[in-house]
């Protein structure tokens, strides 16, 4: 698991996800889905983490903890 995967699942255990959409290279919104290198998520404290594809696949069974209310 890479470090900054670690980071994310241990920062999602106290703060929810509120947000996320997929980035480009350059971290700006992607327009098509061949685009995207990664996914920006913003927590409920208001903190912005962005997971890159090898992030990702480096924790295949984690499912990010949404807040839903």
């Amino acid at each position: 698991m890479t470090p900054n995967m670690k980071n994310f699942i241990a920062k999602n255990i106290i703060n929810k996800v509120v947000e996320a959409y997929h980035v480009t290279e350059s971290d700006h919104p992607i327009k098509r889905m061949s685009e995207s290198v990664g996914v920006k998520y913003r927590f409920d404290d208001g903190t912005i983490q962005t997971i890159s594809k090898e992030d990702a696949k480096s924790a295949p069974k984690f499912t990010p903890i949404w807040k839903l209310d």
